[in-house]
């Protein structure tokens, strides 16, 4: 994957080992400029299959000449009114230091529990109340994440 995205964006990461978190797991982030991966494959290996293994994030519309979006379209910059009129159905959580965020189910599925139960991948997109989208970040944990 790190070296797909680094083909992709024309440069080399800044890589950034943390050795030991509060849950006792190392991880890694490998940063293009604002695009980020964050490496949890270590955790993810002590959880089980439900944990993500990696995660991304977005402050910049694009990295390296390359476009990010959400499947629907959604870039960083874009008016937070946008998202709101993609999912009408999707309530956004909004905290008291006026930051708004929806986060919302994709179509594709990241894992089946034990019992069969399928877990969608979700996408967060985070605006101050009533701006512009200022961060994309996947997969998000859904409702109570915060």
């Amino acid at each position: 994957m790190v070296a797909a995205l680094t083909t992709a964006f024309g440069f080399e990461p800044v890589l950034t080992d943390v050795p030991d978190v509060s849950e006792g797991y190392p991880y890694r982030f490998f940063d293009w400029g604002k695009f980020r991966l964050h490496d949890d494959s270590a955790q993810a290996e002590a959880i089980g299959p439900l944990m993500f293994r990696f995660s991304v994030a977005t402050t910049e519309p694009q990295t390296g000449g390359v476009i990010v979006e959400t499947t629907d379209g959604v870039v960083v910059g874009d008016e937070i009114a946008k998202v709101s009129q993609l999912y009408p159905d999707v309530t956004p959580e909004l905290l008291s230091d006026g930051q708004e965020y929806y986060s919302f189910e994709t179509d594709v599925v990241f894992a089946s529990d034990a019992d069969g139960t399928q877990v969608p991948y979700r996408v967060l997109v985070r605006a101050i109340a009533g701006q512009e989208v200022d961060l994309i970040f996947a997969p998000d944990g859904g409702p109570g994440r915060f």
